[in-house]
């Protein structure tokens, strides 16, 4: 059945309010070179190779550090299973070789599955995103919006900040930048002026990325002390690291491994915190505080979308509100966490639990909720069934 004009309308702003999520099953950019006794061959063998990297990726992604040693050689065809598309791209045949470019995207479905019967912990659960504070120092006063400051520059010129689990902005360095905080503040901890600098770009919280250089990048064998804290919506424990610069590794090649390192630390936080094993699910009532149609349509849409959620029954529907029953894997605690990232606050009630729409998103009001139906039964594929 086709959506009304009205309902049509209120799905087109419900999806210029939320902000955009990366795909977590889509791996680009995965480059393979192969020669055997011909082209076909060859092409053949890096298509195969290219899936096993792609799979290595996309598991580096979701599951928690922990658990990657845990995950076994997998025969291409059970990675095939996995995979929903693949595009080539700037191959280059020869005789007896191939040489090219490959995007995949795997099903959500299948690769969920997959993981599960590995026994591996992951999660899908994307956070909002922070932004980034990076202070620099090399024997002298520490920078972050003057210039020379090669560590903000790695930041931003690395590609791939907002594709992963926790997504992070790279500030722009513009007069409200700078009048919100500056370096000391920023290695301080000033929690005003980070906050100030997080909310010009709707972020969740800051994260201060100090790097403190000993020796001369240009010229060789330096080394790097990174420390990162997250203010605003913690994300675990500061991270510490030291990296040495690698003989014949260029500056600009040591700063982006510094910032993969710390981008690396805070996944790997957020996944510790978030990730649960596919078991069994259980199911929580819920009452979903909506004022307007608008409303009610916003928490289903991001309820259907939480990977967490796989589920929904609808127990009663009344003028502000509507009675679920919702089944979802992990804890309560987790689901909190997963539905905070999506704009929606749920939290206990003398009455169970109550879900609305929180602070990133607000309330779309206009038009009162429909008068009750029968209660129904929502699946992933978007039917109903009777109960």
């Amino acid at each position: 059945m086709g959506l009304c004009p009205l309902a049509f309308a209120i799905l087109m702003t419900i999806a210029t309010v939320l902000p955009a999520r990366a795909d977590l099953f889509v791996v680009p950019g995965v480059i393979v070179s192969m020669a055997a006794g011909s082209s076909v061959e060859a092409k053949d063998q890096a298509e195969a190779s290219a899936k096993e990297k792609a799979f290595r990726r996309l598991a580096e992604r979701l599951v928690v550090q922990d658990d990657l040693a845990a995950i076994p050689s997998l025969p291409v065809a059970r990675i095939d299973s996995t995979i929903a598309s693949v595009q080539v791209l700037d191959e280059v045949i020869t005789g007896t070789t191939f040489d090219g470019r490959f995007n995949f995207r795997f099903d959500p479905p299948a690769t969920r599955k997959l993981l599960a019967e590995l026994g591996l912990r992951y999660t899908e659960v994307q956070s909002r995103p922070y932004v980034v504070v990076p202070v620099y120092g090399n024997g002298g006063e520490a920078v972050l919006w003057d210039d020379p400051n090669p560590w903000r520059a790695a930041w931003e010129n690395f590609g791939g900040t907002g594709d992963g689990l926790v997504p992070v902005e790279v500030p722009l360095g513009d007069l409200q930048d700078v009048i919100a905080v500056d370096a000391a503040g920023a290695i301080s901890g000033d929690r005003r002026g980070l906050s100030d600098l997080a909310g010009n770009y709707d972020a969740l919280g800051a994260v201060v990325a100090q790097a403190l250089v000993t020796g001369n990048p240009m010229s060789g064998g330096a080394s790097m002390a990174l420390t990162a804290s997250s203010y605003g919506e913690a994300l675990g424990q500061p991270l510490s690291v030291r990296l040495t610069q690698a003989p014949d590794e260029q500056d600009t090649a040591f700063f982006e491994r510094g910032v993969i390192a710390v981008l690396q630390g805070l996944e790997t936080s957020w996944k510790e915190a978030n990730a649960v094993q596919y078991t069994p699910a259980s199911a929580i009532e819920v009452r979903a505080l909506a004022s307007a149609l608008q409303d009610w349509l916003l928490i289903r849409k991001e309820l259907e979308g939480e990977p967490l959620v796989s589920g929904l029954r609808i127990l009663t529907m009344q003028r502000g509100a509507v009675k679920i029953a919702v089944t979802h894997r992990g804890t309560a605690g987790q689901l909190q966490n997963a539905l905070d990232q999506r704009g929606l606050s749920l939290l206990p009630s003398p009455e169970g639990w109550d879900l609305q729409l929180g602070a990133a998103l607000g309330g779309i009001h206009g038009q009162a909720l429909p008068a009750p139906v029968s209660p129904t039964l929502q699946d992933r594929s978007g039917g109903q069934s009777a109960e």
